[in-house]
């Protein structure tokens, strides 16, 4: 009989232990570095990569490789680099049975004259490598312990290096590194071009499946159990071969007193887990592992909500039954630092629970009240609740409230929490409109206080004329200190204003537009003297509009039904579009969101509404059956022989046919004039939804038990989704292959088969319509919630769009897909764009985009990117040129003054200089480790070149100049001053560097921890601007003293530029935003891209133009726009809303062509 501890719970399985099972890992590690490939096995805690590190390196040992390890949380985090490096060494004398033939102390010591980096690369080269002939390879475990060293970047540098030897030194071809631990390669080393994982293997780590399972885990079972093999594969089932799960589970097992009997595996077994993993098992986790995941999961408050986000969305998506379901993965990094706490699992493109066990811990009801004790507003509720929701005083204002809706972006939250937003927002939209009206008030009163004071100075004006010469110099400073208290007051308000705005947003876009284009004119009055950006009095107007008209979509609000509107629907020929509701009546709206006939005939509420192909008719259904007309309102036919109401009407793809579904669980088919040609029944109960397919085939219908599909003649073709509770919307996309269901559950979207091929929950309460978008790229979703929500046709969100009072009932898409219409309880039709893009969007063929820069006279763009090419554009995205010949990537691009040469520098010892046609002028060679950016003088007559830990000057010839000398690593950028006196380097090594033009170093700036990216100086060269690593841009004179910082990027900022100018600073950051400030360190606008990191950006000449470009390949151009085309944009925007509406205010008077119906009316009553 085997013993208790047959199965080890934690810890590293020693060599060939009885219960190690052997998994794909093994082999592809094994094979991997036997062949002399760089390996990293990057996974969550707990899920063996020791162990397998152990049977590794004994395999490879007995195959005759050299091998060492390293645990780096064994050397420790607050030491000095030498420290550091030489505890490195030191763990590779021991590793490798080198410690008796050198004696580390005296070999560190006589190394001292170099740094700790090369002391590294000194012991592998000249004893590591020739101690041993044979291959070697170096193990360096829990390599998530690097991330707290401020150094990391040179360790890695340092492993590439040793890789990239191979070509010149084939003694390297014998070294081979194996990094394992829990990070992302993301986390490990932020400096993108320094990562030694595009060069190594990722080894993907699986739970244990049940046939290799067998020899290693049945021989502990087969006393505890009739049928060890069952209760094996039922252990399997619960932990989905979670290693530490599944030890431990067959190690409870051992604990029964009763052998398990057959057929009573599955209590058993979930009787055992329940009681003594999942009861109180906080207390139960011994030795500890969930509550690893857990603190993994919380133990970054800032982070924590975001994945408590993430997770729940993944919850909603997985199925323990079904294998296929999850949330589809797209590599992003909150998706791979969920993957790394363990919860999840990436499996067949899906993230999902990674077994039952978590499932049944880590539930919804745990995330809701994990996110309940994060909440930044948590006390402010529990007193509102407290209050019975009648407290005002608990409610959120200004920052507060800002950053709890920011917090609360993106996740499901109760009803309490949403109602206490909603309470919160309201109440700060009162107040301000309060304040707003005491401002004018206090203005009036004010006027008439100057009008009463005016009149008595004309009075006394005679008696005290001969004293007025002696006050005037006081009177006039006098008012001038009036009036900068007056406007300093206004600014203050406008600040107040353009902040609530932005807060109003998430709400209420329209509304929000209208207050911030009210707060932006009385701005303009204020700085109507043309003052400069910094001297204005408030700037959160500007950011308010700015933000506001980037992320708009809501386009305008139609109202005129009485009550609730049921049903929207564009016609085909998107000329019309159709509402209709509670209040009896058809109403039909053209292009224009005019409204051109209402239809009246039906004697109750009115649940659906279609157009036929041709868009000339209109079919609708209600309460009192259906009815047909025509597009100028004429009533064709009534089609009422359904007992009940009738919930949904479609036509087929020809025309020819129209179906109604209903209460009375019949389909009827009726003829274009509305005569019934067919009837039949199938549903056990009410049908709430009918669908044509595409191409006119099938006809599916659903309700409360499910889908049924049907053939012309009305016979089931198939059935499914019985298990939905209500399904309530159904929508094909245009090629027929997938069908969206909308109801109780949610959205799922399935095949014609009726297999489930996704589904979305972020809605709360129930969905009752989705609709694909007329491409099949997208589909839209509205529900109980009060949210319209974009998705992709792969799951992904694109967008929600708010601004329903209530449940929104309906959503349609324009026949050119590029509008949406909903509605709602409200009683209103909002229109929406599907779409906000920048001012314009070209590339794509350089897969990641390096630099971008705009010729001198702004009619060209040129961009650098990894395919190793460099191409010219027109501004409008028009390819004219690509310059080939590069060797590696190209990283930097630079015109020179005249417009008329370019030069492009990479991977590679050369920089290329052309003509704009492509010929080649000349080479510039030696650049050793790479050319990482290059710039031309201001004159230009020089060129300067940063490359691998020096900076070259080269003549426009091609000539020599000089080498400039000093950073430790790469030198990342190098830029001359205007007037050529000056060059700014800034290198990996953390350090700007001034010099003069004769190669002098004038200062050292040690900025920060971890590389500075770019440095650019100012027009007019008084000051330069940084950027780094930590999300933050410094600002400095020209001397090299800090003058301020600008806050408010996540993680690296890649480049700055500024305005021609000099007014704007430009910054572009990892978390893909560009931002502009202006030089008093104010955030003014923010351009947002969904497609990764921004690494550079150039503004064009006028300075009216950002191009931008990144991860995606993409270059995007950004208008920059002051005040005045800020409020013109903000009216075109707002033309059709405001010939809507009558009551709004004065707004785009002076605008041509937007006029409000107020104005228009006033101009034909005063000739």
């Amino acid at each position: 009989m085997l013993s208790d501890d047959y199965y080890q719970v934690g810890g590293s399985l020693e060599y060939q232990h009885p219960t190690y099972v052997e998994r794909q890992a093994d082999h592809d590690l094994f094979h991997h570095l036997k062949d002399g490939h760089y390996c990293y096995v990057l996974n969550s805690r707990q899920m063996g990569k020791s162990s397998l590190r152990v049977q590794v390196m004994k395999r490879l040992k007995q195959a005759g490789v050299r091998c060492g390890s390293i645990d780096i949380t064994g050397i420790g985090s607050n030491v000095t680099p030498a420290e550091w490096y030489g505890a490195i060494v030191s763990e590779l004398l021991r590793g490798f049975g080198l410690s008796r033939k050198v004696d580390f102390r005296t070999w560190w010591r006589e190394q001292e004259v170099l740094s700790p980096i090369q002391r590294l690369k000194e012991f592998i080269e000249n004893i590591l490598l020739q101690e041993f002939s044979q291959p070697v390879v170096v193990f360096i475990d829990e390599i998530d312990s690097i991330l707290k060293i401020s150094f990391k970047d040179d360790f890695f540098a340092f492993i590439r290096a040793c890789y990239n030897h191979r070509v010149d030194d084939p003694i390297y071809k014998r070294l081979t590194f194996c990094l394992l631990g829990v990070a992302t390669p993301s986390n490990l080393i932020q400096n993108k071009e320094q990562t030694p994982f595009n060069i190594g293997e990722a080894i993907d780590l699986f739970g244990i499946e049940l046939e290799p399972a067998k020899a290693a885990l049945l021989p502990g079972l087969v006393n505890y159990a009739e049928h060890p093999e069952r209760v094996l594969a039922e252990i399997l089932a619960w932990t989905d071969g979670q290693p530490f799960l599944t030890q431990k589970v067959c190690r409870l097992v051992q604990t029964l007193t009763s052998p398990i009997a057959s057929g009573e595996e599955p209590d058993q077994i979930a009787q055992l887990i329940r009681q003594r993993v999942l009861d109180n098992w906080e207390a139960q986790d011994e030795p500890e592992h969930l509550r690893t995941i857990r603190d993994r999961v919380l133990r970054n408050p800032n982070q924590a909500g975001q994945l408590l986000g993430l997770y729940q969305q993944v919850l909603d998506q997985t199925a323990i039954d079904d294998p296929n379901a999850g949330l589809v993965a797209d590599g992003s990094a909150e998706q791979m630092e969920l993957r790394l706490t363990g919860l999840v699992v990436n499996h067949k493109g899906k993230l999902r629970v990674h077994n039952r066990i978590y499932a049944e811990v880590f539930n919804c009801a745990w995330v809701e009240q994990a996110l309940a004790d994060l909440r930044p507003y948590a006390l402010a509720l529990n007193h509102w609740i407290a209050s019975a929701e009648q407290d005002q005083s608990c409610l959120l204002r200004g920052q507060a409230l800002l950053n709890a809706q920011s917090w609360a972006a993106n996740k499901y939250l109760s009803s309490q929490d949403y109602r206490f937003l909603a309470a919160s927002q309201e109440l700060a939209k009162q107040e301000m409109q309060l304040f707003l009206e005491q401002e004018k008030q206090a203005s009036l009163i004010l006027t008439a206080a100057n009008q009463e004071a005016v009149q008595r100075i004309r009075i006394g004006s005679a008696i005290l004329a001969g004293c007025l010469g002696l006050a005037v110099f006081a009177g006039i400073v006098a008012a001038s200190t009036t009036y900068r208290q007056r406007e300093a007051r206004t600014g203050t308000r406008l600040e107040q204003a353009g902040i609530s705005a932005l807060q109003q947003f998430e709400f209420e876009q329209i509304e929000a537009l209208l207050s911030a284009m009210q707060t932006g004119q009385e701005l303009k009055a204020l700085v109507k003297d043309n003052r400069p950006l910094h001297r204005y009095p408030a700037t959160s107007p500007l950011f308010a509009l700015q933000s506001i008209l980037d992320r708009i979509r809501e386009k305008n609000q139609l109202l005129g039904h009485q009550g609730r509107v049921l049903s929207v629907s564009f016609s085909p020929d998107g000329s019309l579009f159709a509402s209709v509701g509670q209040d009896q009546t058809v109403r039909l709206w053209n292009r224009d969101q005019t409204l051109i006939a209402e239809l009246k005939g039906h004697t109750g509420w009115i649940k659906s509404v279609s157009f036929s192909p041709d868009s000339q008719r209109i079919a609708t259904a209600g309460f009192d059956g259906a009815r047909l007309w025509d597009r100028t309102g004429r009533l064709i036919a009534s089609m009422q022989q359904h007992r009940g109401a009738v919930m949904a009407v479609t036509f087929s793809p020809d025309g020819q046919r129209i179906v109604t579904v209903g209460q009375d669980r019949t389909i009827r088919l009726w003829n274009r004039a509305g005569r019934q040609l067919k009837v039949w029944q199938g549903h056990q109960s009410e049908i709430h939804a009918v669908s044509y397919s595409p191409d006119g085939k099938l006809l599916v219908t659903a309700g409360l038990d499910g889908v049924r599909f049907w053939n012309r003649d009305g016979k089931t073709v198939s059935a499914f989704a019985k298990s939905q509770r209500w399904i309530t919307s159904l929508s094909f996309r245009p090629d027929g292959q997938l069908l969206a269901t909308a109801g109780v559950d949610g959205v799922d979207v399935w095949t014609r088969s009726g297999q489930k091929v996704t589904q979305f929950r972020r809605h709360q309460g129930k969905v009752n319509q989705v609709q694909f978008s007329p491409d099949g790229l997208a589909l839209a979703s509205v529900g109980d919630d009060g949210v319209l929500r974009l998705w992709s046709d792969t799951g992904e969100p694109l967008a929600d769009f708010r601004g329903h009072q209530g449940r929104v009932n309906s959503v349609s898409f324009s026949s050119d897909g590029l509008m949406l219409a909903s509605a709602g309880n409200d009683g209103t039709l909002r229109l929406w764009e599907r779409f906000r893009v920048p001012l314009r969007e070209f590339g794509g063929q350089q897969n990641q985009i390096y630099s971008i820069r705009f010729s001198p006279d702004g009619n060209m763009l040129a961009t650098a990117g990894q395919n190793r090419t460099v191409r010219l554009w027109t501004r409008r995205g028009k390819p004219l040129a690509v310059f080939t010949g590069l060797q590696g990537r190209a990283l930097s691009v630079s015109f020179d003054p005249t417009g008329q040469l370019l030069a492009a520098g990479g991977f590679e010892d050369t920089v290329r200089i052309w003509q704009l046609n492509g010929q080649l002028v000349r080479e510039l060679k030696g650049h050793q480790g790479g050319v990482f950016s290059v710039s031309f003088s201001s004159n230009g007559k020089l060129l300067a070149v940063g490359s691998e830990s020096i900076a070259r000057i080269w003549e426009r010839d091609g000539t020599p100049l000089l080498v400039l000398e000093g950073h430790q690593g790469r030198v990342k950028s190098i830029h001359f001053s205007p007037d050529d006196q000056l060059l700014l380097t800034t290198g990996s090594d953390g350090t700007v560097r001034l010099w003069n033009r004769a190669g002098k170093s004038l200062k050292v700036l040690e900025q920060q921890a971890g590389a500075v990216y770019d440095a650019r100086f100012s027009p007019d060269g008084k000051q330069f601007a940084t950027t780094g690593t930590e999300g933050t841009v410094q600002l400095w004179d020209r001397s090299g003293n800090l003058l301020r910082q600008l806050k408010g990027h996540a993680g690296i900022v890649h480049q700055v530029d500024f305005s021609p100018d000099g007014q704007l600073i430009a910054t572009a950051g990892a978390d893909g935003t560009v931002r502009l400030w202006n030089q008093a360190g104010t955030l003014l606008a923010e351009y947002r891209s969904e497609a990764g990191a921004i690494f550079s950006l150039s503004f064009s000449a006028d300075g009216r133009t950002l191009a931008t470009t990144g991860a995606d390949g993409m270059v995007r151009l950004w208008a920059v726009e002051d005040l005045d085309q800020l409020l013109h944009q903000g009216c075109q925007w707002l033309t059709t809303y405001l010939r809507t509406h009558a009551n709004t205010p004065e707004l785009c008077t002076q605008e041509p062509g937007v006029k409000s119906q107020k104005a228009e009316d006033r101009s034909q009553n005063f000739p």
